[in-house]
């Protein structure tokens, strides 16, 4: 799917469209900042996936392709802070991390301790 839903958290609705991502996509992650999500990674019908893809919260509108991850990655565990986004595992033991403000390829950050896949993450 490429769809990207919204809805209200302080009322119980159906979600509406909010736009597209730039790729149909399964198994990613996701993250926030105050005024964006991100999807990153995932499987598409032919491959894993290493982008990062930005849309606002402020408007409907289609998410654009701002960055990649170190490498292509699906059931991938995401956390927030409010100034980054950071990956982890994903079926390495890797964690990347990147700057909501600058939209460039992530960085190592470090190691798990062992390989995962479909972890959880959190946000502060």
């Amino acid at each position: 799917m490429n769809i990207i839903d919204k809805f209200a958290f302080a009322s119980n609705v159906t979600g509406t469209d909010h736009g597209d991502l730039t790729v149909s996509r399964s198994y990613c992650g996701g993250h926030s900042s105050i005024t964006h999500g991100y999807t990153v990674g995932g499987q598409s019908a032919s491959a894993n996936l290493d982008i990062i893809d930005r849309f606002t919260f402020s408007s409907a509108t289609n998410a654009n392709d701002v960055g990649n991850l170190t490498r292509t990655t699906v059931a991938i565990a995401t956390s927030s802070s409010t100034t980054q986004g950071f990956t982890a595992g994903g079926g390495s033991d890797v964690i990347d991390k990147y700057n909501f403000a600058s939209f460039v390829t992530t960085t190592d950050h470090g190691d798990l301790a062992a390989s995962e896949a479909g972890g959880t993450g959190f946000q502060v």
